[in-house]
């Protein structure tokens, strides 16, 4: 028993393709552009499938997520990195314990933001493309 991810790539007009993963990963490192893909933001997604004997038995999870290339068609890292935030940024360690507690909901914010702006809700239809495509 294994685990497997498959990266799809859904272009404007509806079509889906397969990207292989070794390739994704060499994109993802900015080790090659994406030709063809310059100034544009992608939809990509990721589906976690289980295999037995090699042949996909379950698939537990597909998530969409937002790309944005640039003009030389590499991934921005700067507009990922916006909301990249260590959990020690919450923690105040100069604060003194007298001082009346106040909720910081920066990160909960940035959360909200970064669903938004990065991540896609695939419909019923994309899932069954995605299932077809891997059965």
């Amino acid at each position: 028993m294994g685990l497997r991810v498959y990266v799809f790539h859904f272009h404007a007009d509806g079509h889906v393709c397969r990207i292989p993963l070794a390739r994704w990963n060499r994109i993802w490192r900015q080790d090659e552009a994406w030709q063809g893909h310059e100034n544009l933001t992608e939809r990509v997604a990721y589906a976690y499938v289980e295999l037995a004997q090699r042949k996909p038995i379950f698939c537990s999870l597909i998530q969409g997520s937002l790309y944005r290339f640039d003009t030389s068609g590499t991934l921005d890292r700067i507009f990922l990195t916006a909301y990249i935030r260590s959990p020690l940024d919450a923690l105040a360690v100069d604060s003194e314990v007298s001082q009346p507690v106040v909720v910081n909901a920066e990160n909960r914010f940035l959360m909200r933001r970064y669903r938004h702006t990065c991540t896609w809700t695939l419909s019923s239809n994309d899932v069954n493309k995605i299932i077809a495509m891997i059965w």
